[in-house]
């Protein structure tokens, strides 16, 4: 019999293991497994991406720290973060296994949208001062969790026609189901607060012009003007969909290629400035130190020595 890694196999964990995901925007969720090597306590040298998180310890123990929390992580927990939101894993015991999975919002927004963002995305915008990153899927109703993390995991190891769909609508079933438990109700702005199917289509097209060009020099005006809106109500309507403004989009995709250029390269600190849109070693340091916390620099040495 297959050694069980809670609801996964050895085998199973083995096959989609990417100990290292490189940075790369893509429209469909990101599931893969991973093992945070090696074992013990580490710096807090925070973990950045545009993407918002869902994961899933399957085995082992360990710690996850943000700037203003520390949680204990447990086998068969779930913890979400926020895109932009800096997290790290700080401590690592046992046989430690991480299921993740990584998606932009509209990866999973609904395709009858009526103007505004779907309740079950307040988990991550909008959160209650009583939030918490973690679900503990040991507590009564946690197998609802667990049996959709199974069938995300299926439709990914053995894709068929229909698999994206499904996936997208497990992950959405997952953060309804916390969404309701941890009180979120429906959206209900006003309708000045909605967007038109024209400014929606138009925010969905300034999104993959963003993702396509960051690396460029992208204003919010030329935005407006390429895509019919005027800068409030592009900017507002961004934020509405994705959590952020066009322009800290920008900002997070360009950090986020630069921190994997930094672990993954020796590109000097400016040709890794250049390659993500800075024209100065002073303008990306300056950025870099501002969200991340540390130097370019700094942030290559400590990743060096974990």
């Amino acid at each position: 019999m297959e050694e069980q890694y809670g609801i996964f196999t050895r085998e199973e964990t083995d096959e989609l293991l990417l100990k290292n995901a490189q940075f790369g925007i893509s429209a469909k969720p990101q599931i893969y497994f991973s093992k945070p090597l090696p074992r013990g306590r580490r710096e807090f040298v925070p973990h950045h991406h545009t993407e918002l998180e869902m994961s899933y310890l399957v085995s082992g123990r360990g710690e996850y720290t943000l700037k203003d929390r520390v949680y204990e992580m447990n086998r068969g927990d779930i913890f979400l973060f926020s895109n932009d939101e800096l997290h790290k894993i700080t401590y690592v015991d046992g046989d430690f296994v991480l299921f993740n999975i990584k998606f932009l919002p509209r990866a999973i927004r609904e395709e009858s949208t009526d103007g505004k963002a779907p309740f079950y995305l307040d988990l991550f915008w909008n959160r209650k001062t009583s939030f918490s990153h973690k679900i503990r899927t040991s507590e009564p109703g946690g197998e609802r969790y667990t049996a959709l993390l199974r069938k995300i995991f299926e439709e990914t190891a053995k894709p068929a026609p229909g698999s994206d769909i499904l996936i997208k609508q497990y992950i959405i079933e997952i953060l309804v189901l916390a969404a309701r438990e941890s009180g979120y109700g429906q959206n209900d702005c006003s309708e000045s607060e909605r967007l038109s199917a024209d400014a929606l289509w138009s925010v969905n097209l300034a999104e993959d012009y963003i993702e396509k060009h960051f690396t460029e020099e992208i204003s919010l005006s030329e935005l407006s003007e390429k895509f019919g809106m005027s800068r409030n109500a592009l900017t507002s309507g961004f934020k509405t969909l994705n959590g952020v403004s066009p322009k800290n989009y920008i900002t997070s995709l360009r950090l986020d290629k630069a921190a994997s250029l930094l672990k993954s390269t020796r590109l000097s600190v400016l040709d890794v400035a250049l390659e993500c849109g800075y024209n100065s070693t002073a303008s990306f340091n300056k950025m870099f130190l501002k969200i991340i916390g540390k130097t370019p620099t700094e942030y290559r040495k400590a990743y060096e020595k974990q």
